[in-house]
């Protein structure tokens, strides 16, 4: 059996008894069913855990849904939702992206509020780049310390030393030297991260020490702690010469087993760099010509993770330093950020990439964006919220599509397939609390017409209720395919066992004259004439009236026979049905002009009646 995922998103699959189970993401969904050589097996994509946390909640809040292009669309209200509430209602990995947004991304008095108290407008704007600096400094420190720290117990004075300062504590590094009576290293060490001139004459010391063949002598960690101070923070150069006076030069990060983020703050504290953009720029370029090996890789990874499974991605934290430095260092690859893996780890967990998109698209960080990323990211996270029943936030996830007929055509999608999760109006949703109809129709704001075609739906193939898809298919507004329903089940079952009192009761809620509907004349028309007839009380039938729904009836049934739309046995049966009762009751009144005149003659109606009949008792 070719493995394949069924209409309700169950995955079938064949396999010898044998083969270990699925695993996430998936799951086991029903029982396997046992063969002679294999078992067929049935599986369906894990829940996740958070798929619909708080600071969900928080952007629904602050969502404006309007009417664009024709039909509802929704996008963030950028000045309601910030970033700030988001990373309150978010913890570990999650939080801290929702705080790197904050800072990068949210006007400076809102992102580093703790830094401005006291400043005017005017102060802000000219320390703006200063400012934000600053933040991400104080915030990379509680980065790099919750990365973990590596152990200090074997290390050197100065070894010890060089990962305080990675972790952004130049008091603990300058302590440990002291500790070690290396006060001449200890004191400079204090000073940083110094000025553009001290960062100059340590460098100028360095090339005395190299000439004079005194830097082969010291070690590596004092070789690094001094390059650090002459802001050299990536690559610490060796000197060629003698045997005895050569050392060969090392990349900091790889010869200290340095994670990216602590490669990152020293560019942060120590090498002299006056903004933002310009670390990023200078970390990217010593990516690029080799002069730094520590990759950004995702918080995901683990040693041992397969290069095809990382296969170039980012961390998102990263990937957020690209975006804001785009229009002044570099172009950031939106798409990468973007994506779900990167983004949570799982290639089936969109949700966070997906609100990240929308709401920094909302915040005009994404103009340039691709709008095939969005959607393809909306299309994923609504399908993950559907298959775990949430299809009325799927619902509103879908409203996010950029293209107004994309946007209509998978909200019928999407409710076609959970019609029979729509109440009624006004019947309370015991589950959730909440009117399920009111909460799609006035806050998402989806039409009602097409929750009432979706019920017709559900009420034609689950129910099997013809009366019930007619009522839905008329509340929807969808005359013809109502009237379809009266013609080829509804009159024909009423005629055949003379119960007419849903037949008069679905009549009743087309139009008086049946206006607009087509072929209402040779269809609807008739029965509506019949069921008056049939429900007259003799002495109506003898007047005026009577006469003249007979007589109406008459002109019906003969266009009716002569429609060219083809019938069903029940159809011809009620249709015969009707002209023999009309008979009848012309036969009673003597009309002359009407009895006779009608459908078919009595061999016909004999010959139909025994073919349903037999048909009748096939199907019980």
């Amino acid at each position: 059996m070719k493995p394949h995922f069924a209409a309700n998103g169950v995955f079938l699959y064949a396999v010898p008894a044998s083969t270990r189970g699925v695993d996430n993401p998936l799951e086991p969904a029903l029982r396997p069913l046992g063969g002679e050589h294999k078992e067929v097996r049935f599986a369906r994509f894990a829940p996740n855990t958070d798929l619909n946390p708080e600071t969900l909640s928080l952007q629904k809040a602050a969502t404006i849904i309007d009417i664009t292009d024709g039909f509802p669309a929704a996008h963030s209200d950028s000045v309601r939702l910030n970033f700030a509430q988001l990373a309150e209602k978010s913890f570990d990995s999650e939080s801290a992206i929702w705080q790197l947004c904050n800072i990068l991304f949210e006007p400076v008095r809102t992102g580093a509020e703790y830094l401005t108290g006291g400043m005017s407008d005017d102060q802000i704007l000219a320390f703006e780049p200063r400012l934000r600096k600053d933040a991400v400094k104080q915030f990379w420190v509680g980065i790099v310390h919750a990365s973990g720290d590596q152990a200090l117990v074997t290390k050197s004075a100065e070894e010890k030393a060089l990962l305080f300062l990675a972790r952004g504590d130049k008091d603990a590094a300058a302590k440990v030297l002291v500790e070690a009576k290396n006060f001449r290293l200890a004191a400079l060490i204090a000073q940083l991260p110094g000025s553009q001139n001290s960062r100059e004459l340590m460098a100028k010391q360095i090339d005395a020490w190299r000439t004079r063949n005194d830097w082969s002598e010291m070690s590596d960690a004092i070789r690094a702690l001094y390059s650090i101070l002459a802001g050299e923070v990536c690559v610490v150069q060796g000197k060629n010469g003698a045997k005895e006076d050569r050392v060969s030069s090392f990349i900091i990060s790889e010869r200290f087993d340095l994670n990216w983020m602590q490669c990152l703050l020293l560019r942060l504290f120590f090498a002299g760099h006056d903004t933002i953009e310009e670390v990023v720029k200078v970390y990217v370029e010593d990516l690029s010509n080799g002069r730094e090996v520590t990759l950004p890789t995702p918080f995901w990874t683990a040693p041992g993770t397969s290069e095809e499974m990382i296969a170039g991605r980012e961390d998102t934290l990263f990937g957020l330093f690209r975006l804001y430095s785009t229009t002044r260092a570099y172009p950031a690859n939106l798409e990468a950020l973007f994506d779900s893996h990167t983004v949570s780890g799982s290639p089936v967990n969109s949700r966070l990439a997906w609100q990240l998109a929308t709401i920094l698209n909302a915040k005009g960080w994404t103009d340039h964006i691709d709008h095939v990323t969005l959607d393809r990211l909306t299309l994923d996270f609504a399908a993950e919220l559907e298959n775990t029943n949430k299809f009325v936030t799927a619902s509103w996830v879908l409203l996010h599509l950029t293209d107004a007929k994309t946007r209509e055509h998978m909200i019928k999608g999407l409710l076609f397939r959970n019609g029979a999760k729509i109440p009624d109006p006004y019947a309370d949703n015991e589950s959730s609390g909440m009117n399920v109809f009111h909460h799609l129709s006035q806050d998402n704001k989806i039409p009602e017409e097409l929750l009432y075609e979706a019920k017709a739906l559900h009420a034609k193939g689950g129910l099997q209720r013809p009366a019930l898809e007619a009522r839905y298919l008329l509340n929807a507004g969808l005359f013809d395919e109502a009237h379809n329903v009266l013609l080829t089940t509804i009159g024909p079952a009423a005629v055949i066992e003379e119960e007419y009192d849903e037949l008069i009761d679905i009549l009743s809620q087309f139009p008086e004259d049946g206006s607009g509907v087509q072929g209402w004349q040779s269809g609807g028309a008739v029965y509506n004439d019949f069921a008056l007839l049939v429900t007259m009380n003799s002495g109506r039938k003898s007047k005026a009236q009577g006469k003249q729904t007979m007589q109406r009836l008459k002109e019906g049934l003969q266009a009716m026979a002569q429609a060219e739309a083809k019938k069903t046995l029940e159809e011809q049966v009620a249709m015969i049905e009707m002209g023999r009762i009309l008979d009848e009751e012309a036969s009673v009144l003597e009309l002359k002009d009407v009895v006779g005149t009608v459908v078919g003659t009595r061999g016909k109606v004999e010959g139909l009646f025994e073919k349903y009949q037999a048909a009748m008792s096939v199907v019980v």
